[in-house]
């Protein structure tokens, strides 16, 4: 069961990871201004939210 915990934890941590630099990509391709405070400031929640995911998953 930690092991299932573990890849739905890591492959949710990637897809998001994935999702920010897309973002960050799409941004640069079409030619917007990428607001990298914006950007940082999703990274950020994001780690927040894996560190309690972490600690109430157990991993």
């Amino acid at each position: 069961m930690v092991t299932i915990k573990k890849l739905f934890f890591y492959a949710f941590a990637l897809f998001s990871l994935t999702s920010i630099i897309y973002g960050m990509a799409y941004d640069y391709m079409i030619g917007a201004e990428i607001h990298y405070d914006f950007f940082g400031a999703g990274f950020v929640s994001w780690l927040i939210f894996f560190g309690i995911l972490k600690a109430i998953l157990g991993i």
